[in-house]
């Protein structure tokens, strides 16, 4: 526990979920997603790469809850380590504390518990103070948008590269078994910086999440799986979209894999599909499977959120806190990285 003037900072426990969902429905919205007890559960509690000591931050004024940091625990590979992160989720201090230095607080404490802090979707607000405190602002993901329904959208589809022969195909998967671990231990060196994706991970994060369902993909080769994508679709009365929200795979299967996530996002009556990544990995598999960068261009206009639609949030950003020296280009982030897909947009 640390205390500073006026406030004390405790890591969330169990006892606490009741008091922190009524502290989002009431300074939030009564319907933000994490005023769900089963929410905050699955999220911050029950993550495989939890562990005493590093979790999510509380600030207490007295015995009421008036700042919450969200950090879901991530065993991430850093080179040849492994470093337990904490990905930035839901900060939010009451305003009155805010003015107190709270927030800064809260930030503090969180960089002395992690090896590893990490954030995507801060907005302008939030830049400025995450600089200050010495965290790298890296480029924002690329989004890449795959044109299903030009009717729909008013845009022409890209032309994907034609199909060449492949021994691989693409399969459903109803869930990770533990022989994933190994095809990991192979996979992962193709990252230099990323999440540790074994079997527990991807359950936890795909099959036991209490409110998404994700269609997930394997790319076999035989029996061999080379990779995996998880795909999640989004309706909402003007569009449906299908998000791809981590994509893994080795470099002789990533086409046809990436051709698959699209066709089946076509068979799920999606308009478009998008992917948001960071870095090099698997940008000309989606180019030659008929995706174009929407970063800019006429394909920015997809709205990258539709629950509601808003067209003019379009981008996610991406920041780093480590005690050294971090390269932007060495990362591989996806959106099922930290809280930015979830079961609302708020």
């Amino acid at each position: 526990m640390a205390t500073q003037t006026g406030f004390t900072v405790r890591i969330m426990e169990s006892s606490d979920v009741p008091q922190v969902a009524a502290f989002f429905r009431r300074v939030v919205s009564p319907s933000h997603i994490m005023g769900d007890e089963r929410h905050l559960r699955w999220q911050f509690l029950d993550h495989p790469h939890a562990i005493a000591g590093a979790g999510t931050l509380l600030l207490w004024n007295d015995t009421k809850i008036v700042g919450h940091a969200g950090w879901i625990p991530a065993r991430t590979k850093m080179g040849n380590r492994i470093l337990l992160a904490g990905w930035g989720a839901n900060f939010i201090v009451s305003e009155e504390f805010r003015e107190r230095g709270g927030s800064v607080f809260l930030l503090r404490e969180a960089m002395k518990r992690f090896s590893l802090l990490l954030t995507s979707g801060y907005n302008e607000n939030a830049a400025p103070v995450l600089r200050g405190l010495g965290w790298k602002l890296l480029p924002s993901l690329t989004r890449w948008v795959g044109v299903l329904r030009s009717d729909r959208l008013g845009l022409l589809p890209a032309n994907p590269d034609p199909p060449e022969a492949s021994s691989i195909e693409v399969r459903p998967i109803t869930r990770f078994e533990v022989s994933w671990d190994a095809v990991w231990n192979e996979l992962r060196v193709l990252y230099p910086c990323t999440t540790e994706r074994d079997s527990a991970y991807l359950n936890w994060r795909f099959v036991s999440h209490p409110f998404n369902r994700y269609h997930l993909f394997g790319a076999y080769d035989g029996s061999r799986l080379r990779g995996f994508a998880a795909l999640r679709m989004e309706k909402a009365p003007e569009l449906a979209g299908a998000r791809i929200v981590d994509f893994i795979s080795a470099p002789e299967a990533e086409v046809t894999l990436a051709r698959g996530i699209i066709e089946a996002a076509g068979r799920e009556g999606a308009d478009f599909a998008d992917f948001f990544a960071s870095g090099p990995w698997h940008g000309t598999a989606f180019r030659k499977a008929g995706f174009l960068p929407a970063n800019g261009g006429p394909y920015a206009e997809v709205p990258a959120f539709l629950l509601p639609v808003n067209r003019r949030r379009r981008d996610i950003t991406f920041a780093v806190w480590y005690a050294q020296e971090v390269r932007g280009d060495d990362w591989y982030v996806v959106k099922a990285d930290g809280d930015k897909d979830r079961a609302q947009n708020l």
